[in-house]
């Protein structure tokens, strides 16, 4: 079963995330802002992160990068109210992005493919680099 960790301050919003994740089989644990988040990266070790962009304790233009650098081999998905922003998510290194404007209906689908796909490109690291 894959972890993974939600680091959204809307609590209705994530209470929302976490029920769909976990109707959906994923153990999910969750941190109302980045401070939290990030002791629960180092603690729990998720696959997947589920991110909102607009967080109390972190500037939008940073958030990404700094969850990169303490998570690096979990996948990040970015939740945020601006669609404007995927592209400089992705180019942060964010597996991907989806725009609360238009539901929950493919979060759990943007997950598990995220993660199946993380899985493969490891799969196919270990193997060059094995002798």
């Amino acid at each position: 079963m894959a972890k993974v960790l939600i680091i959204e301050d809307d609590v209705n919003y994530c209470f929302l995330v976490e029920r769909a994740l976990t109707q959906e089989g994923f153990e999910v644990c969750t941190a109302a802002n980045l401070k939290d988040g990030l002791q629960c990266v180092h603690r729990d070790h998720p696959d997947a992160i589920v991110l909102d962009l607009g967080l109390p304790d972190s500037p939008v233009e940073e958030t990404v990068s700094r969850v990169k650098l303490a998570a690096d081999s979990a996948i990040i998905v970015v939740l945020s109210g601006n669609a404007h922003a995927a592209e400089d998510c992705i180019s942060k290194s964010a597996s991907g992005f989806i725009d609360k404007n238009a539901g929950l209906k493919y979060i759990t689908t943007e997950i598990r493919n995220a993660i199946r796909t993380f899985r493969k490109i490891r799969e196919i690291d270990s193997a060059i680099q094995s002798p």
